[in-house]
């Protein structure tokens, strides 16, 4: 990549973030995204507190 500016870098950067955090997914999150893995998680949380 070739940036002109800071604000290219940022944009790419929050671009990446984005797509790293809510749309790859990881194998050691049992190929979930990390997204996907945190609301089975509270959902799982979820259940315990009501039983």
């Amino acid at each position: 990549h070739l940036f002109f500016n800071l604000s290219d870098v940022r944009d790419l950067t929050d671009e990446w973030i984005q797509e790293y955090n809510n749309h790859r997914p990881h194998e050691g999150l049992g190929n979930r995204t990390p997204i996907e893995a945190a609301r089975k998680i509270s959902k799982k949380e979820a259940e315990e507190v009501l039983k």
